[in-house]
């Protein structure tokens, strides 16, 4: 499992304003502390994490922090077994349709939906691939007031 966390200050600080916090996982320290900054996105990436159970993260202040934690973004997901079989039309009519509604995605060049080129067709053997399916878009917006 691969988790990417992502923190900036979204407004000014006022005077003695000061936000600092670490990471905890099952209540070991797993950052060093993170201090968001305003126009700058910090990230921490957590790669290649062994989950057989539950995983508890906290999140806690330090001790001269005057704000609370503030997380901007989480990313949580696996890599699944290589692809064998191709992308399923849907995604690909999912896609086209995301590209149609967000002017931001239309001149996107992107092809991850291609038929697999690796599957033979004039054998029944197939060979791995190791493309990635988009499971999801994400577009976020923030308006700063």
């Amino acid at each position: 499992m691969y988790i990417n966390w992502y923190f900036t200050e979204v407004q000014g600080l006022g005077l003695g304003e000061y936000r600092s916090f670490e990471i905890y996982k099952d209540d070991d320290n797993f950052s060093l502390p993170i201090v968001p900054r305003i126009g700058y996105v910090s990230q921490l990436l957590v790669s290649d994490l062994s989950v057989n159970g539950t995983i508890n993260f906290s999140i806690v202040t330090t001790d001269d922090s005057t704000l609370p934690p503030l997380v901007n973004a989480i990313e949580i997901f696996s890599i699944s077994d290589a692809l064998t079989n191709g992308t399923d039309d849907n995604n690909a009519e999912g896609l086209d349709s995301l590209k149609s509604a967000f002017d931001v995605l239309k001149d996107w060049e992107g092809d991850p939906y291609t038929r697999n080129p690796l599957l033979t067709s004039s054998s029944n053997e197939k060979k791995t691939c190791k493309l990635s399916v988009i499971l999801a878009i994400a577009i976020p917006v923030f308006f700063i007031v």
